[in-house]
């Protein structure tokens, strides 16, 4: 069932990289306080990068990103990144055994150590991580980059969707 999300938010951001120009994707937009489109597709790309790389080593450590500019300014880029992170995170073993590595204030605490979690719930941590940004990016399309249409339901909340669907139904 989570890889159905996974598919679902990658298939969106996909979308969103393959055809949305580069100009509007690193343009700098006044509602997102001069940071771009772009800036937002890295910080998600690199969030699951570090879990995707967490997985293979058992560490997960989200404040290990790259901060990877060619993400940020290259559509096409970011596209090639995703497709690739998709197949890699898609064939993962769901038991792996993984530790989060986490400083939270900039540098772990003397005598902190990782802690426990699993895939799952770091899965559902990135999806949710992407449909924040995802919202985000679709706040800057929908002021700023008025002729570019997002996918359905882009950067809103599976339970949102969920809700809305019972809602239509009723």
């Amino acid at each position: 069932m989570l890889l159905n999300y996974l598919d679902t938010v990658f298939k969106q951001l996909t979308e969103l990289t393959d055809n949305l120009n580069e100009l509007d994707y690193c343009r700098p937009l006044t509602v997102l306080s001069d940071n771009t489109i772009g800036k937002h597709v890295r910080h998600i790309i690199e969030f699951f990068e570090c879990f995707d790389e967490g997985c293979k080593s058992g560490m997960v450590d989200y404040d290990k990103r790259e901060r990877n500019i060619e993400l940020e300014q290259s559509p096409i880029y970011a596209s090639t990144k995703l497709n690739d992170l998709y197949e890699s995170i898609s064939s993962v073993n769901s038991n792996v055994s993984l530790k989060l590595n986490s400083m939270l204030t900039g540098e772990m605490p003397a005598g902190a150590s990782p802690v426990e979690t699993s895939f799952k719930r770091e899965l559902i941590y990135t999806l949710e991580h992407a449909i924040h940004h995802m919202a985000i990016i679709e706040i800057g399309i929908k002021q700023e980059i008025k002729h570019f249409d997002l996918p359905e339901n882009f950067g809103v909340a599976f339970s949102t969707v969920s809700y809305r669907q019972e809602e239509c139904v009723q």
